[in-house]
């Protein structure tokens, strides 16, 4: 790259530093002294929240402007509120960005009249982790193995009736024969967590890695609750020994379903914002944003949050996350049919 840059006339080269200084001047003019919204789809203590808050306390530090960056939990409808609002309401200029729950990149295609926004458009900044999702089992359920969930029934704790919780094990008890007997209606997976701890129900599907570490750490240190499956498409080094989906099962036609189901997973955290903010020079917000993301998301791992925010494989980029985006709208397209653009 430097070798071809170094072939330009030197006219070029000036051109191109001083356009450049001229898109980083208007961005650092926009932020300098303004506030950055992160919005969070859930209530304090979850793990998008946890995540969401590492994010703001770093991202301010790497935008130019050094504006003030603050989180802001907008519970509702398994984060639902908090997308809608962001595609219809938030302003289009930078200043709010947030963490949606990956799944509902593909809501609008299961025909939820209430998603009202096209997933295509949201403007993709990065992505805090490439997240493993499970199930897991509450110490004294009699639960260790996949097998055991098979041949006995178990309350598992969800949230709302397009959430994670609930459609991941409706999958599983439809293509692999499990006996989860779902309980519906906590306002998020701190109250979930907190129903198992009580006894009330005996395990979670949809729960993640980082969010397990990062909320509740002593769950595995103390061996309190038994991870029995990946909802993966592989296997991950921060659950080993523990067999995803794709390994139990032998009908290639269940094979590709879960495929499309938990390939979702591939979004991990996603950081978005509306759509149509300025990405083109001279008011490269969008382009600034996702820049200064993957430095901010580097800072929150370091320190005293490595532990607590640590990823299960890693963050990545806003091209990444646009592109896994796409992947997960076209899997979700394919899986019901949907051609076209979803208009709010």
């Amino acid at each position: 790259m430097f070798r071809a840059l170094s072939k330009l006339p030197a006219l070029a080269l000036a051109c191109l530093a001083a356009c450049a200084a001229a898109r980083a001047d208007e961005v650092e003019d926009f932020y300098r002294g303004a506030t950055v919204k992160v919005l969070i789809g859930y209530d304090t203590g979850t793990g998008y929240d946890v995540f969401a808050r590492a994010l703001a306390r770093h991202l301010g530090a790497y935008i130019p402007g050094k504006p003030q960056v603050l989180p802001q939990n907008m519970p509702g409808a398994a984060s639902l509120t908090m997308m809608n609002h962001l595609y219809n309401i938030a302003p289009r200029d930078g200043s709010v960005i947030a963490l949606p729950a990956r799944n509902l990149y593909t809501e609008p295609l299961f025909g939820n009249d209430r998603a009202r926004y096209d997933p295509a458009r949201f403007s993709m900044i990065g992505n805090m982790s490439r997240d493993v999702a499970l199930c897991v089992a509450w110490r004294g359920s009699g639960v260790s193995t996949f097998g055991d969930v098979r041949e006995r029934e178990i309350l598992i704790g969800a949230t709302a009736p397009n959430s994670i919780s609930t459609i991941y094990p409706q999958v599983l008890n439809a293509l692999l024969g499990t006996r989860f007997r779902i309980v519906a209606g906590y306002t998020d997976a701190n109250a979930i967590s907190l129903a198992m701890e009580r006894g009330e129900i005996q395990g979670y599907c949809g729960y993640t890695i980082a969010s397990i570490k990062s909320a509740h750490p002593d769950w595995l240190e103390k061996d309190l609750a038994k991870i029995f499956v990946l909802l993966s498409l592989e296997r991950s080094a921060q659950a080993p020994g523990v067999p995803t989906v794709l390994e139990l099962v032998d009908d290639e036609p269940a094979r590709q379903a879960l495929t499309l189901v938990f390939g979702d997973l591939t979004l991990g955290r996603p950081v978005a914002g509306p759509p149509d903010i300025p990405a083109r020079a001279p008011r490269g917000r969008a382009q600034g944003l996702r820049r200064n993301h993957e430095g901010s998301r580097v800072s929150a791992g370091r320190g005293a949050d490595e532990d607590r925010h640590r990823s299960d494989d890693g963050g990545g980029s806003g091209q990444g996350s646009r592109a896994n985006s796409r992947r997960a709208r076209r899997r979700g397209e394919a899986r019901h049919g949907h051609q076209g653009p979803v208009t709010p």
